[in-house]
């Protein structure tokens, strides 16, 4: 999971200038916690109107959806996102949602799925190391507590 918003991922995208290719079918999670789990954007909605948005800010639960209604980018289009297997799609503004790399969607964030998983993981050796390394402190920092 990445730490940036949606918002900031597409803006600094090399091809923003082709939004339904960098954010169809992206996985996707909203900052507010209001829908536990990944979501998918199904569709974008360009230049929505703005009685549509303030029915959206009235229906919005948290802060930072509302937020991410009122900003710039959200008068340009808004995302519909799918959670689960339901069919009904949420409508949010773009900051106030998180992108997802996942295996289907490495390639949009200009990286290989392999060579991420090899660098998340510590070889055996490595780990073992550091297991013992941080034994070794936690004995060191806890022997002042000792009752000798």
């Amino acid at each position: 999971m990445l730490t940036k918003t949606l918002a900031d991922f597409y803006l600094n995208h090399r091809d923003k200038h082709k939004p339904e290719e960098v954010l169809i079918d992206l996985n996707v999670r909203s900052l507010s916690g209001d829908i536990q789990g990944n979501g998918t954007i199904t569709q974008l909605i360009k230049e929505p109107s703005l009685i549509h948005k303030q029915k959206l800010i009235e229906l919005a639960k948290n802060e930072i959806s509302k937020k991410a209604l009122q900003d710039d980018l959200s008068n340009k289009f808004l995302v519909a996102v799918k959670f689960g297997k339901g069919k009904k799609l949420y409508e949010y503004g773009m900051a106030a949602l998180r992108p997802c790399v996942t295996s289907e969607t490495a390639s949009k964030f200009g990286v290989n799925w392999g060579d991420l998983l090899k660098e998340t993981k510590i070889p055996y050796k490595k780990r073992t190391e550091l297991l013992a390394t941080y034994k070794e402190q936690a004995e060191n920092a806890l022997q002042q507590f000792s009752c000798k």
